[in-house]
């Protein structure tokens, strides 16, 4: 299996999948993801407000994420 894209997952998957198989999975996921929201979302929301800022603010990055720091 060839990634087309960086994945954030350090999990494998398997190549044997149909992709009528593939497709089950990523809509239950999907239908997963949508359930934690619904039933999760001020503390979700509340979390990722604290880590967008916590990343802006950062001492060592400029606000749009890059380092501020000096190349060695």
């Amino acid at each position: 299996m060839t990634p087309t894209r960086e994945h954030r997952c350090a999990c494998t998957l398997p190549d044997h999948w149909t992709s009528e198989q593939a497709l089950a999975i990523a809509d239950f996921l999907n239908d997963l993801r949508e359930a934690i929201w619904a039933h999760y979302y001020e503390q979700l929301d509340e979390a990722y407000r604290k880590r967008t800022l916590f990343d802006y603010l950062r001492p060592d990055t400029t606000p749009d994420g890059s380092s501020s720091e000096p190349a060695p």
